[in-house]
């Protein structure tokens, strides 16, 4: 185990950094991880070395993402962990097919030519965590919190023009009040990706504090949501608990702080 540089003594306050990033995990957890981080849709001002770096970590929120998402993925369970219908989606983490499959490269390919026609810059592309592709019977776009906090920018922001209009936000306005930028480009991907197949956005984190609930709320008021398209709150642990997790991703969840207190 090492540990950051910080200027403190306290080992509780500094982060630690295992030599084996997938100690006591099953091998087949780290099959297509490299090529994942390696071409994760973000690639500007060496974000993929970075992200890279970070995921050595043990607070890093794509680690977990990784580790619980191929879990799923394994056990057959994507579609009950999204509450979708019983069939297995391609899946693309950072943007990046898991596996690589021809379906999952022409999803990569309608995402970049999307991103391409809300005029991001190249190399500086939306990367939503997770998204899941059910064929006709929908998409699911996750956004994963560990320890971060949802991005916020504020409402002067140049950006914000690029996402938000009146076909796919009620109150635009309101949505950048909200300050949750990140929750806004990837709600415009995703109804812009789904069409008229029904779509989810999902919030995860170990838990949401009454103040980051009330911004959501506020935030799904902005969205132009129906039964169609939704905005969903999800914890880590209401995933995992219905999938009656092993002992080792158990005492992952543990180490990791993905469970709520």
């Amino acid at each position: 185990m090492g540990y950051s540089n910080a200027n403190s003594a306290d080992l509780t306050k500094l982060q630690t950094f295992p030599r084996d990033r997938f100690t006591g995990l099953p091998d087949w957890v780290a099959e297509g991880c490299d090529a994942a981080l390696d071409h994760c849709l973000n690639q500007a001002q060496g974000h993929s070395a970075r992200k890279r770096l970070e995921f050595e970590s043990l607070a890093s929120e794509d680690h977990a993402t990784w580790v619980v998402m191929r879990f799923l993925q394994r056990q057959g369970m994507l579609d009950s962990a999204f509450g979708c219908k019983a069939v297995e989606p391609v899946m693309l983490i950072w943007g990046v097919p898991v596996p690589n499959t021809p379906r999952g490269s022409e999803l990569r390919s309608k995402i970049v030519s999307i991103l391409r026609g809300l005029h991001e810059q190249e190399g500086w592309f939306t990367e939503p965590d997770v998204i899941l592709d059910f064929e006709r019977y929908g998409l699911v776009i996750v956004e994963a919190k560990l320890r971060s906090r949802n991005e916020i920018k504020k409402p002067q922001y140049s950006g914000w023009h690029r996402y938000l209009n009146d076909l796919t936000f009620r109150d635009a306005e309101l949505a950048k009040c909200t300050g949750r930028y990140q929750l806004v480009r990837n709600w415009r991907l995703g109804l812009e990706l789904a069409q008229n197949r029904p779509f989810k956005l999902v919030n995860l984190a170990p838990v949401f504090d009454c103040k980051e609930r009330e911004m959501l709320a506020k935030l799904r008021l902005s969205f132009r949501t129906s039964r169609k398209h939704r905005f969903l709150l999800r914890r880590w642990d209401q995933m995992l608990g219905s999938s009656h997790p092993p002992s080792w991703l158990v005492e992952y969840s543990r180490k990791r702080g993905l469970l709520s207190k």
